[in-house]
């Protein structure tokens, strides 16, 4: 996404924008006009001061001042506008985007996207290309005065422009692929840090810090290089202009002195050229900052760009919501193949509705990935679910999981409070206390909920670190208890309790899951005993269903699991 198509992407205010321009054409107009007026006031000078002209002077100086702020300001808000818009779009794609694209990409790399590189563009957005436009302005309008004054000098003053382009254009390449490489560095670096910093107890449980250290280092490294690279294009770049202005402006006062020796031109006019020629100069210097800055800029919006390439989650156009009547699952020649690793193959069976449905199987054998799929994190390779005899890739994505209540193994928790976690992703305006406490209590969290002297507005701190394994396992319950949707979706939800605990949860699931299909992937064979129906899954295949005894009976796999967790 290149700066143009960014900027039109971004839907900038148009009128801002419109006045922020006419005001700097204004502000540019006057500039043009005050060297000329000094002229005149020189030429005089040799007589009288003029008053009549000093009085428009010191109004066109100070409504100068007043339309540049202006101007600036609007400008610069104008990009602010461009930047936050850019940000909202690029924060709803990542929302957007398929689970698979956060298992090849560190979060810190994303987030890196989102804040640095768009900072890069947000610099260039905001203050430099208002700075841009009121330099082209000031340079166009007065090399044509200039032209006016006196054509020899001025065509002296252009010769070095081909010189300054053969400098900039070369340079401003390398700088686009060593700022390129600059905000891939930063990234791998973010990344390493959120990673490692996310972990610290890891680290330091196992004296890791001096290999931490190291990796860490690497990076810095690797930025400093790259940095030093730029700024050895910088310093090549930068004193080069210099050097060709300031020829430049000998050139011209030389020549200048000559011409009015000459004859040719006043005092006042050589004056004024100086004057235009310095209105020139810094423009030029700023264009030319502008071009390296835009060379930056465009390495930070082809990375924003990898993500808004990227394929969002499958939802198709028009979409139908889910029946109302609550129907079976009926998985029909279910595949689905990660990497070049078949993961499950060809299976077929049936959830039938208010029933509980347990899935068994040796670790690594595709039962987290069989949720995954239920909840269309991943897409089948083959084969689909029927809902109520409807694909279920034909039903709106959101309304097809507002089905579900899903509590994983590792209670995923978000940093704030206890009460937040509980009713994330429901309308908080429509959830009252009670109705938060009785999940609280069904999920066997409230009495260790009111011992915290903020209660349900404890902080739980980052990934709920102030809490222990077994209290977020049940906040994650109660959060399900509260969602009550017709579908549980339990990844061994008592796995970190103690003894108590775990047998309070149990009888709370039990009465749960009274008028609700519940599907429970089981690690401890124990805690499904009494499920109505068992499924074996044994290398991707299902190879054994139905209740415990005739499983023990039918199936070897699973006999082979309840003898092993049964010594």
């Amino acid at each position: 996404m290149r700066i143009k198509q960014m900027w039109q992407y971004t839907n900038p205010p148009k009128v801002k924008l419109i006045i922020g321009i006419i005001l700097s054409l204004l502000n540019t107009s006057c500039s043009l006009i005050i060297p000329l007026l000094l002229k005149e006031q020189v030429e005089l000078l040799s007589n009288s001061f003029s008053v009549a002209l000093l009085i428009p002077l010191v109004m066109l100086i100070i409504l100068e001042f007043i339309t540049m702020s202006i101007s600036v300001f609007l400008l610069a808000s104008v990009g602010q506008k461009v930047v936050k818009n850019l940000r909202i779009k690029l924060w709803d794609k990542l929302l957007k985007l398929k689970v698979e694209f956060y298992n090849h990409n560190e979060v810190g790399e994303i987030v890196s996207r989102l804040t640095n590189d768009t900072s890069v563009t947000m610099n260039l957005l905001s203050s430099e290309i208002a700075q841009l436009i009121s330099g082209i302005l000031s340079v166009v309008g007065s090399i044509i005065i200039l032209c006016i004054l006196d054509l020899p000098m001025t065509l002296v003053l252009l010769s070095s422009i081909p010189v300054i382009i053969f400098i900039v254009l070369p340079i401003s390449k390398k700088i686009y692929n060593v700022s390129y490489a600059q905000q891939e560095k930063v990234s791998k670096f973010s990344g390493l840090t959120n990673k490692i910093l996310s972990e610290i107890r890891l680290v330091k449980a196992y004296n890791a810090e001096n290999k931490e250290l190291n990796r860490g280092i690497h990076h810095i490294d690797n930025l400093y290089i790259n940095g030093l690279k730029r700024a050895k294009i910088e310093a090549l770049l930068i004193p080069s202009l210099g050097a060709v202005i300031s020829l430049t402006i000998v050139c011209i006062i030389g020549y200048g002195a000559y011409r009015v020796n000459k004859g040719f031109i006043s005092s006042g006019e050589l004056l004024a050229f100086i004057m235009y020629l310095i209105q020139i100069v810094v423009p030029v210097g700023t264009i030319g900052g502008f071009i390296t800055n835009v060379q930056a800029a465009s390495g930070a919006t082809e990375r924003i760009s990898e993500i808004f390439n990227q394929k969002e989650e499958l939802i198709i156009e028009p979409a139908m919501n889910c029946p109302d009547t609550v129907s079976s699952l009926v998985f029909k020649g279910l595949s689905f193949k990660y990497s070049d690793k078949m993961i499950l193959n060809d299976i077929s069976f049936e959830i039938q509705p208010n029933m509980t449905t347990a899935i068994v199987g040796p670790s690594g054998v595709g039962k987290s990935t069989l949720f995954y799929l239920i909840e269309r994190f991943y897409q089948p390779t083959k084969g689909t679910i029927l809902y109520n005899g409807i694909d279920y890739m034909d039903i709106e994505l959101s309304s097809w999981r507002k089905l579900f209540s899903y509590v994983s193994q590792d209670s995923t928790v978000i940093s704030g409070t206890i009460k937040e976690n509980i009713i994330y992703g429901l309308e908080e305006e429509t959830i009252d206390d009670s109705k938060i406490k009785k999940a609280a209590i069904m999920a066997n969290c409230h009495d260790f909920i009111s011992d915290f002297s903020d209660g349900y507005d404890t902080e739980v701190g980052e990934r709920g670190i102030k809490l222990s394994g077994g209290q977020k396992q049940r906040i994650a319950i109660a959060r399900a208890f509260l969602r009550d949707t017709p579908f549980l979706l339990l990844d061994e939800a008592t796995a970190n309790l103690d003894s108590k605990s775990e047998s309070a949860i149990k009888d709370a699931i039990e009465s749960l899951s009274k008028g609700r299909t519940t599907i429970v992937i089981a690690h401890r064979l124990s805690t499904i005993r009494n499920a109505d129906k068992i499924i074996v899954l044994e290398n991707g295949n299902v190879t054994g269903m139905g209740n415990h005894n005739d499983l023990i009976k039918e199936s070897k796999m699973y006999k082979t699991l309840t003898n092993i967790q049964s010594n």
